[in-house]
């Protein structure tokens, strides 16, 4: 069996849950968006990103919306999470021309509500 088929019946990862979570708490997808999982489902434009992505030490989520797909990469920053004391994510948000649109920095504090922190 490929790799990649086992990863999908192991359950989400910490990174991927953060990232789950930042995302929905900041509402930057509809509530009507569907989940994106198969990377054979992006635009071409996108396809680069979504291979770079998946080689890098984090995680993506994508989400296909009314105006496009929307694509997320989430990973640790363990200098912000030493600096604040809780768990801390640097977030890159790509649009379906595969177009860097914003890098953040977010932290989320022991009443699990994020926060953005600068670099």
């Amino acid at each position: 069996m490929q790799t990649m088929k086992l990863r999908e019946y192991q359950p989400p990862s910490v990174l991927t849950v953060l990232l789950d979570s930042l995302v929905m708490s900041q509402h930057w997808v509809p509530d009507s968006a569907s989940q994106i999982t198969d990377r054979s489902e992006f635009p071409s434009a996108l396809q680069p990103v979504v291979r770079k992505a998946a080689t890098i030490a984090g995680t993506w989520r994508a989400w296909l919306s009314y105006d496009g797909v929307r694509f997320f990469t989430g990973e640790m920053s363990l200098d912000l999470a030493r600096e604040h004391g809780c768990p801390a994510l640097k977030v890159n948000y790509y649009n379906d021309e595969g177009q860097l649109e914003d890098v953040s920095a977010w932290v989320r504090r022991a009443d699990g509500k994020w926060r953005r922190c600068e670099f």
